[in-house]
């Protein structure tokens, strides 16, 4: 699943690499692209292993392929929307309130542009306010759910293998 994911997120980002160095006209140019390329494709790699296992783990609470789907996709776009609510709620993205900072907790998308943001990401381009002194709260938050989800998936498949 990680695969596959990393195939979706980063083949594009490396095509518009390759597409923005092939007309860059200078070396300094191919440079400062691919010292952006660099951050991204670690950026792509936490976004895939993250929900990759936030999929696994939903999808195996239930037998149906039709379940696990509609789990999967709910879950995510649910959380989603509550997260953009509540970050427009407390002034939208550009507010600087406690609550517009820790708004963004609630969702596995906006955990993960909290913490790409915190490790240095353009605030200005992201789904969430800057996370400002709460950055850390942010990668703290992505590593717990990620733990979390790896801990109920072999738990899963435990229970599977003993029955």
């Amino acid at each position: 699943m990680t695969g596959a994911l990393l195939v979706l997120i980063e083949v594009p980002l490396v095509l518009l690499y390759v597409g923005t160095i092939a007309s860059a006209k200078d070396g300094s140019a191919v440079w400062h692209e691919t010292r952006a390329l660099i951050p991204g494709l670690g950026v792509g790699l936490m976004w895939a292993v993250l929900f990759a296992a936030i999929s696994l783990v939903l999808a195996s609470s239930t037998g149906r392929r039709a379940y696990s789907t509609g789990i999967v996709a709910i879950s995510c776009v649910l959380t989603f929307f509550v997260a953009l609510l509540l970050i427009q709620a407390e002034g939208g993205q550009s507010a600087t309130s406690t609550g517009a900072r820790i708004a963004g907790l609630f969702s596995p998308f906006t955990i993960l542009d909290g913490v790409r943001v915190w490790l240095g990401g353009n605030a200005q381009a992201g789904l969430t306010a800057d996370p400002g002194r709460y950055g850390p709260l942010y990668g703290v938050l992505a590593v717990l759910v990620l733990a979390a989800c790896l801990g109920g998936l072999a738990a899963r498949y435990r229970k599977v293998s003993q029955s």
